[in-house]
């Protein structure tokens, strides 16, 4: 696990992906929606590359649990793009981005952000954390647009994209293409 300074830390988010969570989050309100995000660590950072939609199994206004399933072909998909999960999120249909209790008993790991949606308000909002130890500590979002040299890997947006608009299932796209598995 990475040390981080928390106080500078970010979750760096491409505008795309970040309008498609907020519909996501709309779509499913009244129900609590989820999913991850797919990218690379820094010592200081958390880079989202891809988004991947999970189904809340169940169904709920108050609480989400991924279905089995959606959550396996989306970790197959994070490790065929050679990224690793850097965020999950999920949304609030009636109140604030703000962990609650549940939230920090179900946390996905240490190192991954929470990403919470709220949608109490006419306007979405959407803020990040880190929940484990807690008290939640905050991690800034930012979006950003393009690539970033101290990762060391170009991002796989746009072949996702077409892959995604094309219909396609993204990891059999990956198989024919001879993507390299890792």
């Amino acid at each position: 696990m990475l040390e981080r300074n928390c106080a500078m830390a970010k979750l760096l988010v491409p505008p795309h992906i970040l309008s498609r969570i907020l519909n996501h989050a709309r779509s499913e309100s009244p129900l609590e929606c989820c999913g991850l995000l797919g990218g690379h660590r820094t010592t200081s950072d958390w880079q989202a590359n891809s988004l991947h939609l999970l189904i809340n199994e169940l169904a709920s206004p108050t609480r989400y649990r991924s279905e089995p399933s959606s959550l396996l072909k989306a970790l197959k998909a994070v490790r065929l793009a050679g990224e690793e999960v850097v965020a999950i999120y999920h949304s609030h249909p009636t109140s604030d981005p703000v962990p609650s209790l549940v939230d920090r008993d179900w946390h996905w790991a240490d190192d991954v952000v929470d990403l919470i949606i709220g949608l109490a308000g006419s306007t979405p909002q959407y803020r990040a954390w880190l929940l484990n130890p807690w008290p939640a500590r905050e991690v800034l979002v930012e979006e950003w647009s393009g690539f970033r040299g101290d990762i060391g890997q170009p991002s796989h947006l746009e072949a996702d994209l077409k892959i995604r608009d094309a219909g396609e299932d993204q990891i059999d796209a990956y198989k024919r293409a001879d993507y390299p598995q890792t």
